[in-house]
């Protein structure tokens, strides 16, 4: 069959690309190019550089033929409760967070970008119908997006594939949905918690205080950025971070942000998720300097091995003071410059266990798991065991998925620090992914039993501020499936 020459061709993966951030892979080529012969011909272009030049236009025909090829070369593919362990973290733990959190408002904002046919915010819809009884008090805010107009079409009308349902328990499919001929209708009080739009997240300008895509207070763009370069990912990172309120949260997919410049976002590693929260007083992309935030990033250290604090105050050009400088910038969410100014610091210094140890964080939120654990084992083995030390480790490998190895090394940080709540809540996380609900039940029990034990106003490292009084009403509060363990990525 007919194809495009291949100079075309490369040059329409360029374009289609700088138009919508997704990237064509080679290995469509063939497929591609037969489906631009046919353009060509459709269109009546002399060639294939007349058809280019009509699609860099603006004319009403290049915005018609824009509108087929996204229709014909987007992926429509996506079920209900698609990632069991994502959508795992969003029932027990998240979603109950966030209804926790904005209760006093009574509103919840939710942003499903490349939505699809819809399947992953009707989704939300059906768990918020599920976990808000009081659901008609609310006033909730769900919007899907998609670059293809034809997958917002089909998303309004609410009718499904059977294996768009091939997820679902029969409990959920006989509550939530009727059977029409071969099709499977989403009852009308979960379609109408939704709205949807067609939106290109490269082009489209967001956040915007007149359209629905502002204070979001959880955005979901998973299975998007893996067609996307990095670039053009960084770039709507940027934008959606500043779609978020403050404490608002953004979940990708599975190692989408790896190698992305997530400045202003801090994320917490849990089993089967990786969420990502927007830190108070963000500014991103151009915009003032982030304010520096208060985040002692400390390791204690060994008994025999603790060092008294200098009252003398470091000349401005000292390793120490860019060591704060580190800090400050990690603390601003600015985790690649904090990882350059640790990379000029003296060797002396940048060795030193408490650089390394803040290190170790940034790597983490850089999404750099590997260097993360080598380089807080290359500390324990150095500088003896700490607390502070093996939590670290911990919380890098429950982010590979190595939750054996993190359950062990989370108890050796308890025996160290038996007072360190952090380490029994993500072991409680572990315990309910692992299907063992007596041991999550002990340890959070156990957790609350040291938290009445401490003063009220006792500030609980790892908690952005929060009391241990706080943290007994939260715990007292929540269901016993969802442990409210928060942005516990990082020290604080």
């Amino acid at each position: 069959m007919d194809a495009a020459p291949e100079p075309v061709l490369e040059s329409f993966r360029s374009l289609f690309a700088e138009r919508t951030g997704i990237r064509l892979r080679r290995g469509d080529k063939p497929r591609i190019g037969e489906f631009l012969h046919q353009r060509i011909r459709a269109t009546t272009a002399r060639d294939g550089q007349a058809y280019l030049d009509l699609l860099k236009g603006n004319s009403p025909r290049a915005r018609n033929e824009w509108h087929t090829l996204i229709t014909e070369l987007t992926v429509l593919e996506s079920y209900f409760f698609r990632d069991e362990g994502q959508f795992r973290v969003l029932r027990q733990h998240l979603l109950p967070r966030l209804i926790h959190d904005r209760r006093d408002v009574g509103e919840l904002r939710v942003w499903s970008a490349g939505c699809s046919r819809g399947e992953e915010i009707y989704s939300i819809a059906i768990l918020l119908d599920e976990l808000l009884p009081d659901r008609e008090a609310w006033k909730l805010r769900l919007v899907g997006t998609d670059i293809n107009p034809a997958a917002i079409d089909l998303a309004r009308r609410g009718s499904f594939s059977r294996w768009s349902l091939r997820n679902l328990d029969e409990h959920t499919r006989a509550r939530y949905f009727h059977r029409s001929g071969n099709r499977w209708q989403l009852d009308s009080r979960i379609t109408d918690m939704v709205d949807f739009q067609p939106g290109n997240l490269l082009a489209d300008r967001f956040p915007g205080q007149h359209g629905p895509l502002h204070d979001m207070d959880l955005i979901l763009c998973r299975n998007v950025f893996i067609y996307m370069d990095t670039a053009s990912v960084a770039r709507i990172v940027g934008k959606m971070t500043r779609t978020l309120r403050t404490g608002g949260a953004l979940m990708t997919g599975h190692s989408e942000l790896h190698g992305v410049d997530t400045q202003g976002l801090i994320s917490e590693h849990l089993p089967g998720a990786t969420i990502h929260y927007r830190l108070p007083g963000t500014k991103v992309a151009g915009t003032t300097r982030l304010p520096p935030l208060q985040v002692p990033i400390t390791r204690t250290a060994p008994a025999d091995k603790r060092r008294s604090a200098q009252p003398v105050a470091p000349p401005p050009t000292s390793p120490v003071t860019r060591l704060e400088e580190a800090r400050q910038r990690f603390a601003a969410g600015e985790y690649r410059r904090a990882l350059e100014i640790l990379h000029r610091l003296p060797a002396s210094t940048r060795n030193d266990p408490e650089s390394m140890h803040l290190e170790a964080w940034a790597l983490l939120q850089t999404g750099d798991t590997d260097a993360a654990r080598r380089t807080v084992e290359t500390l324990l083995a150095r500088e003896g065991k700490t607390a502070a030390d093996l939590f670290l480790l911990g919380v890098i490998q429950e982010a590979q998925g190595l939750v054996d190895a993190a359950v062990g090394t989370l108890q050796r940080a308890l025996y160290l620090d038996p007072d360190l709540i952090a380490a029994y809540l993500h072991l409680v996380l572990l315990r309910e992914a692992n299907d063992e609900p007596d041991k999550a039940h002990h340890l959070r029990t156990a957790a609350l039993n040291r938290l009445r034990r401490m003063p009220a106003n006792r500030e609980i490292p790892y908690f952005e501020g929060r009391t241990a009084a706080d943290l007994v009403a939260e715990l007292e509060e929540a269901p016993e499936t969802s442990p409210t363990t928060r942005r516990t990525g990082r020290r604080a």
